[in-house]
């Protein structure tokens, strides 16, 4: 079978950490630069030939679909993947969007509230040519949240840091997720067919049987722009550099 990939642009969210900005405005079109974030993620994914793009929506969907008209969907092929009457969350946005996303074999998952340049070719060849059913792209900054990482660079388990709270295996390597992945369509064989729920348990399920690998992204730049703190200091980073 050929090598099909697709991608997922996670813009659903309400961004209730955002707010007042995002009492009239949903999170993936907050400016950063002259560009909204969901612009700066949709012409990465275009740089390296992705053409194929499914976008979630949900809070202020009419906003996005209209921007990205006007803007004639950046050249690609985006389809709309609709979660107006239910928010979804990421692993039952990824299950809804299903079929838009056929019949690609890998599919480049990205949250719309993620600022990066982390290469997301060798992202995908890394995935490719390990095999595994996903690969998250990890760094080793802190947060409260974090994978348990095995001498293999996979998955083990999860710790978060404020409550003890572990689960799965823990080893002495932990990674923070970046909110970028990919994953292979065999991927919903092992997910529920449908309902809200997020992607990370289940991939804690999936790990003690399945290989899911991490992608070291240590040498790139990444921005959250999930708070009005993060957001201010991703501006401040992307007005010294906009020509990354």
């Amino acid at each position: 079978m050929q090598d099909i990939t697709k991608a997922l642009v996670f813009a659903a969210g309400l961004g209730t950490r955002l707010s007042p900005l995002t009492d009239t405005l949903p999170k993936a079109l907050i400016p950063l630069g002259s560009k909204p974030i969901l612009e700066h993620i949709l012409l990465k994914i275009k740089h390296i030939g992705i053409s194929d793009v499914v976008v979630n929506v949900h809070h202020f969907a009419d906003n996005i679909i209209e921007f990205l008209d006007s803007k004639h969907n950046f050249g690609l092929n985006i389809m709309i993947s609709d979660e107006r009457d239910c928010l979804l969350e990421t692993g039952g946005g990824l299950v809804h969007a299903r079929p838009l996303l056929h019949p690609a074999s890998e599919i480049l998952i990205h949250n719309a509230d993620v600022y990066s340049n982390i290469d997301l070719s060798k992202l995908i060849e890394y995935q490719r040519n390990n095999n595994v059913l996903a690969t998250l792209a990890v760094q080793n900054r802190k947060s409260k949240r974090m994978f348990s990482v095995n001498n293999s660079g996979y998955v083990s388990g999860w710790k978060n840091f404020d409550t003890n709270e572990e689960i799965g295996e823990q080893s002495s390597v932990y990674k923070s997720f970046t909110g970028i992945h990919v994953v292979s369509s065999k991927i919903f064989d092992m997910l529920p067919s449908s309902g809200v729920f997020s992607i990370t348990p289940e991939y804690l399920k999936i790990c003690k049987s399945f290989d899911i690998s991490t992608f070291d992204a240590d040498y790139s730049f990444w921005f959250d722009i999930g708070t009005p703190e993060k957001l201010e200091e991703a501006r401040i980073f992307y007005s010294k550099n906009e020509a990354m």
